[in-house]
């Protein structure tokens, strides 16, 4: 998997591509980011097409420690697999999502 993060603005978008296994990664590029009060990142999910458990297990440990440290983390543009597991688990539930990065800029402006 690809990370790539530009800046928007006072936003994050962090881009994804490939198959995220959660091998920790993503951790590692958005731990500083995230640890920042009042950070706002996207993570556009557009090119995954595949994530394992450990990659789910990645993207909980991200947006819960985000939410604890008082930033705010959403996702963009979920492929429907990605989207049918996200089902299957109830994380659906647990994730902020939007069909689209402009969506997702619109809310977190």
């Amino acid at each position: 998997m690809t990370i790539d993060i530009q800046k928007r603005g006072s936003i994050s978008i962090v881009r994804l591509t490939g198959q995220f296994r959660g091998e920790g990664d993503l951790i590692k590029a958005l731990g500083p980011v995230i640890d920042t009060r009042g950070a706002r990142v996207i993570i556009d999910m557009n090119g995954v097409d595949y994530v394992s458990s450990a990659g789910l297990g990645e993207l909980v440990r991200i947006t819960a420690q985000a939410n604890s440290q008082g930033a705010r983390v959403v996702q963009a543009a979920i492929q429907p697999f990605v989207m049918g597991v996200y089902g299957m688990t109830q994380l659906h539930k647990f994730f902020e999502s939007y069909p689209t990065v402009e969506a997702a800029e619109a809310a977190l402006a």
